[in-house]
């Protein structure tokens, strides 16, 4: 159908921004094993005699029984979990820090939960040390600070805690917090996916895509990528359909790409939701379908997607699964223009002067709208419109 649009994509390899990798693992990924069906009675008894005696330990045990407890004594749980934690046992402070994050069995308060977490991050608790680093990289609870998330993460990256690992190997990608250094990426993301972190896979692919910090590999780069997608990891899932796509690293196959596309698609990521627009529009490994093409097209475009903009204003050009309508047209080429996108600035030029002045003017203030409903860029909106005059 064209040249641009999601094939741009594809052409330069335009793989998905690392931007969701940091994890913070379920709140007793640390402690003893749940309970696999229901509570002993008799080990429930000899805890709750050593609760109440003041082991701190029995009390965080006792509380982790409770909530593994298929019933779910979540209140239970939380009583025991404070009055561990009140003692200064780490495990505890942490499960109690997890509790007020998320609000369960006590009033949601995310600097109470900062406080425990820094009391058993200070004590080297792992989980800890990388919930709080977590904390600082979207500054929830404290104040943004990128180094001191890297410097909190790399505090449990060192004792082998597979979420930290993963995280601090993002953050020397991205340069976030951190000297960006390709190999300590590669270096620290590989040791987390020893220690079960599958999401570490999808950053270990880009850099043999990309061969930064490894030599190039394609092949390894396809195997990375699927082992993070078999994990249900839509990132993940989108760059395997573009090597699909491409041919690069697997045998060139459309369906397959289609097959992931959608997976990852129906996650609601935006380039996935693209590809499988480019898929319905060209035919390529599905029947041709514009207007399922316009519909996926138009969720993409929604997440402010360039390659999803071009291409639903083609659609709309040329009245392909959607009525035909220039000034849609001319928003969304607008739309993709401020991304940089050179085939849309072309594009919305050649179809401005077909339009009347009037048309132009409707068209831009629904580029105006959108700007202001979506919240984008100011600067990058005014240099849409001065592309379109």
């Amino acid at each position: 159908m064209h040249r641009n649009g999601i094939l741009q994509v594809v052409a330069v390899f335009g793989l998905c921004v690392l931007a969701n990798l940091a994890v913070i693992e379920p709140a007793f990924s640390r402690s003893l094993p749940p309970a696999s069906n229901s509570i002993d009675p008799s080990a429930l008894a000899e805890l709750e005699k050593e609760s109440e005696a003041g082991d701190r330990e029995a009390q965080y045990r006792l509380a982790v029984l409770y909530e593994s407890d298929p019933e779910k004594n979540e209140v239970e749980a939380a009583r025991w979990f404070q009055q561990s934690a009140e003692q200064g046992y780490a495990p505890a402070e942490f499960a109690l820090g997890r509790l007020y994050e998320l609000g369960r069995s006590v009033d949601l308060d995310i600097p109470e939960a900062i406080s425990w977490y820094r009391r058993a991050a200070e004590q080297d608790w792992p989980a800890a040390q990388n919930a709080l680093g977590y904390a600082y990289s979207r500054g929830e609870g404290v104040p943004s600070d990128a180094k001191q998330a890297a410097d909190w993460y790399r505090k449990a990256a060192e004792q082998n805690y597979g979420p930290a690992e993963n995280n601090l190997g993002v953050a020397y990608f991205s340069g976030t917090g951190i000297k960006r250094d390709y190999r300590q990426a590669y270096d620290w993301c590989e040791r987390a996916t020893r220690h079960g972190m599958n999401e570490a896979y999808h950053c270990l692919g880009y850099l043999y895509a990309e061969g930064k910090g490894v030599r190039r590999d394609y092949t390894k780069a396809a195997e990375m990528f699927g082992k993070a997608a078999e994990t249900g990891m839509a990132a993940a899932q989108t760059d395997l359909a573009i090597l699909y796509l491409s041919g690069k690293g697997v045998a060139q196959s459309d369906a397959r790409a289609v097959w992931w596309f959608h997976r990852a698609a129906e996650q609601g990521q935006a380039l996935a939701q693209a590809g499988l627009g480019f898929a319905y529009a060209s035919g390529r490994g599905i029947t041709r379908d514009y207007r399922r093409a316009a519909e996926w097209l138009r969720h993409s475009a929604e997440q402010d997607e360039p390659a999803a903009q071009h291409d639903l204003a083609i659609l709309c050009e040329k009245g392909l699964g959607v009525p035909l309508d220039y000034i849609e047209s001319y928003k969304w080429f607008a739309l993709a223009s401020a991304h940089g996108e050179n085939a849309s600035k072309a594009r919305l030029k050649e179809l401005a002067e077909i339009m009347t002045a009037r048309q132009i003017e409707r068209a831009r203030a629904r580029v105006a709208e959108w700007q202001s409903t979506h919240h984008s860029s100011e600067s990058r909106f005014a240099n849409a419109l001065d592309i379109a005059k």
